[in-house]
């Protein structure tokens, strides 16, 4: 082959491995700073939602590049086709369909995240000294109808740990009245009409409005005109200003960490080794729809046991040592006996992260997922892999399913996804779960950014 049909194949294969590289290149200009008020685990997801922006730029000119190397190429007349090209060597011990790759390893920690707990306070919202007479209060008003979606008034579990162990004395009532010494006043929106607003209080008051819903449900989050009235918002998205997220608020990392995981050999899926469980009973509302036609495509290349109403084919056996009623502990030992867990939210919606995810982690299971494409982030640990996304397969179920078979026939591969486990640093993790609306630390983190943001005026 003479030079001049050689030097295009040449650029191509510059332009491939230039690709494949960018995830560990970085650009000239640092992401933007986190913001002051901020504690240090929202700090790390800030972070690294910036450095996955700038990678998928890079990944764009890239391709524009290759793009205009091709269209160069065509004009000469001179073939760099693929084809031509020497095949890449595998990345991993697993063969894959071959029209899809293995999914990519996890990238390397962001700076933020390497510290130790010693060197970084993930955990900065909590007073040291419980009851500590010494701490800033903050007084949070509750303006319309949250009971029956937060029991954030309750005194046992949320006010009167709030007011002994945030890192401010953290005060919160229902009582209208306060609203002129309210240092923020706080609305539900799902429950919020768009005219029920009281007047603004001079002086600092700050307003924040407060959802666990997707727009389906709570539609009022699209409208400019409403949230633009707020100083503050408390939603699910990475980008709001105080991240809060549904899981539940009954397990430490630590119990996460020391959750039990069966042997490979005893995850039988009761009869059926390489069978994936579902618990999905929202067959259509909320985008759900879409997830039930995936569930039906899977079933066709891998057995998939669903105990719940949707695509139901399993009944929930009752397992030992579990106390009558308690469902939660009883499907966490029903997971212990299955390879994967079916993890699919509702919708795929930025950010979005529900306890399906996590079901599987204290299951001691592999969790499947679909949904946010930050998923890493709520992870245990920022080093080693936990789930398997299926983003990484584009929505193919066919390549799913083929890449779950062989990891059920691989037992070091499956196990790499377990490695999270043998981690001692759980503070991060600590820092992800405290950010759940269930528990107390979630009016620790709003009292904390209220008394902060006063601070740095």
């Amino acid at each position: 082959m003479g030079f001049d049909r050689a030097v295009p194949l040449i650029i191509f294969a510059f332009v491939i491995f230039y690709i494949a590289l960018n995830p560990l290149i970085t650009t000239s200009s640092p992401p933007p700073p986190p913001r002051p008020s901020d504690n240090a685990v929202v700090q790390a997801l800030r972070l690294e939602v910036n450095q996955l922006r700038e990678t998928e730029e890079l990944v764009k000119l890239s391709l524009e590049e290759a793009h205009m190397l091709r269209d160069l190429s065509k004009q000469s007349g001179k073939s760099t086709s693929p084809d031509s090209l020497p095949a890449p060597t595998p990345n991993s011990q697993i063969s894959t369909p071959s029209n899809y790759p293995v999914p990519p390893p996890s990238p390397d920690p962001p700076a933020s995240y390497v510290s130790s707990p010693q060197e970084t306070n993930y955990l900065s919202y909590l007073s040291s000294t419980p009851n500590d007479p010494s701490r800033p209060v903050v007084n949070v008003l509750l303006y319309n109808k949250f009971e029956g979606y937060l029991d954030w008034w309750r005194e046992a579990d949320f006010t009167k740990p709030a007011r002994e162990l945030c890192s401010t004395v953290c005060t919160v009532t229902k009582d209208r009245s306060t609203v002129g010494t309210a240092d923020v006043v706080l609305f539900h929106v799902k429950t919020h009409s768009k005219g029920d607003f009281p007047a603004r209080v001079d002086g600092g008051q700050k307003w924040g409005y407060v959802s666990l819903e997707q727009p389906g449900y709570a539609p009022l989050i699209n409208d400019k005109s409403y949230t633009s009235r707020f100083d503050y918002s408390l939603t699910y998205d990475l980008d709001s200003s105080i991240p809060t997220i549904t899981v539940s608020p009954h397990f430490t990392a630590e119990q996460y960490h020391a959750a039990e995981v069966l042997p490979f050999s005893q995850k039988d899926g009761f009869g059926s080794p390489n069978a994936i469980a579902a618990f999905v009973s929202n067959c259509n509302a909320a985008g759900a729809g879409k997830r039930q036609t995936m569930m039906q495509e899977l079933s066709k290349y891998m057995p998939l046991h669903s105990y719940g109403s949707c695509m139901h084919n399993h009944e929930e056996p009752s397992m030992p040592g579990c106390k009558a009623g308690d469902r939660a502990c009883n499907k966490q030992k029903v997971l212990r006996r299955y390879k994967f867990y079916l993890s699919f939210e509702n919708d795929v919606i930025k950010d979005y992260v529900s306890e399906k995810v996590f079901d599987g982690l204290l299951g001691g299971t592999l969790p499947v997922y679909r949904g946010a494409e930050s998923i890493d982030m709520f992870m245990p640990s920022d080093r080693s892999k936990a789930v398997v996304k299926m983003s990484d397969f584009g929505d193919d179920m066919k390549a799913l399913a083929e890449y779950l078979l062989e990891l059920a026939d691989n037992e070091e591969e499956y196990n790499k996804y377990f490695e999270w486990k043998k981690e001692v640093a759980l503070d991060r993790f600590q820092g992800v779960l405290d950010m759940t609306a269930y528990k107390y630390t979630s009016l620790c983190r709003i009292c904390e950014k209220v008394h902060n943001d006063k601070v740095s005026l």
